[in-house]
């Protein structure tokens, strides 16, 4: 699966815009918009609806790509249990919302 960076500078690109008018039309500093494309951070959900509109694309790809990544980025200095962590929120999701705490 392609890097929500990637995906999202190959939207943007393939749009013709420049960064700094992405900047203009969101109001994202130029050099976030470079971190995010190269991986370096992630967008907030607010920047990620900014950039889903401007650029027109597919928001459910989009938020996929930001949770799968905000769960690597999350695990990054423990690389043994990403597995582990992955499959036990693919069997939470299975179960249903209710076994989730609410707060």
């Amino acid at each position: 699966m392609e890097s929500l960076g990637q995906y999202l500078r190959d939207v943007r690109e393939g749009l013709n815009l420049p960064l700094q008018e992405v900047y203009k039309r969101t109001n994202i500093d130029v050099t976030l918009l470079s971190r995010i494309e190269n991986g370096r951070r992630l967008p907030t959900k607010e920047q990620m609806q900014l950039l889903v509109r401007l650029y027109g694309c597919d928001e459910h790809k989009s938020l996929v790509l930001l949770g799968a990544e905000k769960v690597l980025f999350t695990l990054d200095g423990n690389k043994e249990y990403k597995l582990e962590v992955i499959q036990s929120v693919s069997e939470k999701s299975q179960i249903g919302k209710d076994s989730f705490p609410v707060s």
